[in-house]
């Protein structure tokens, strides 16, 4: 008969903790090629934690606040597409408006790079507001 050898928790933390937990660090470039969905690191090109959602490393966000940019264009009738100020990195990271109605991403409008594109031009005098800045924290 063979062993078994039962674990069993019972420690727990207590009282005041110091400190801190190392995670794995490196470049973009030394991310692991064999990374599971909920690997997580610290990526020193761009300062950030990160985790490997089953897919791709996604960036955890940070505490802080958002930088909203409002962008506001009127629309002719006949115009489909507008610049933005700024480049957003998807259409899902933006907030579109015509006329104070919502705009669905992907039906109602493409992004490419800072272009704007609805897939039929806004009418004659709709107001159209682009809110962008969603996707990223900075700590205040």
């Amino acid at each position: 008969m063979g062993r078994y050898i039962k674990n069993s928790v019972t420690a727990s933390v207590k009282g005041p903790i110091t400190g801190g937990v190392n995670v794995p660090a490196g470049s973009a470039a030394e991310r692991p090629a064999d990374a599971v969905e909920g690997t997580t690191r610290f990526n020193t090109d761009t300062n950030n934690l990160e985790v490997h959602n089953g897919t791709n490393f996604d960036t955890i966000a940070r505490e802080g606040n958002v930088s909203i940019t409002k962008d506001s264009f009127t629309g002719d009738g006949s115009t489909t597409t507008y610049t933005l100020t700024i480049t957003p990195p998807s259409e899902n990271s933006i907030l579109v408006f015509v006329g104070n109605v919502f705009q669905d991403p992907g039906t109602a409008f493409t992004l490419s790079g800072a272009t704007l594109t609805f897939s039929s031009a806004p009418p004659n005098s709709h107001v159209i507001i682009v809110l962008h800045g969603f996707s990223s924290t900075e700590v205040s």
